[in-house]
C-alpha cells in the first residue's frame, strides 16, 4: 500500500494478472466448485523466453474441499 496524501493506492503484485487467469481457467474447468482461496507458490523460469506462475487453487464442491495446482506459462 502506498499513502498519497489524502488516499491509500493499492499495489498489485506483478503475478495478480496471472492469477486471475489462473482463477479463471479453473472456473471453466470446475464449473461447479467454488473457489475460496488462492496462493501464489512463485514464478520459476522454464526456458530463456518462457517463465511460469504456479498457484494452488482451493476449491469446495458437494461438500468437499481439495487443492488444484495450476501453472501458467508465458514468454518473457
Amino acid at each position: 500500500n502506498v499513502y498519497t496524501g489524502s488516499s491509500i493506492v493499492h499495489a498489485q503484485p506483478p503475478y495478480a494478472k496471472w492469477g486471475k487467469l489462473a482463477v479463471e481457467k479453473t472456473k471453466e474447468q470446475y464449473p461447479k466448485a467454488e473457489i475460496i482461496d488462492y496462493l501464489h507458490i512463485g514464478r520459476k523460469p522454464k526456458t530463456v523466453q518462457i517463465t511460469v506462475e504456479k498457484f494452488k487453487l482451493w476449491l469446495r464442491e458437494d461438500g468437499k474441499e481439495y487443492g488444484v495446482f495450476v501453472d501458467v506459462e508465458f514468454e518473457t
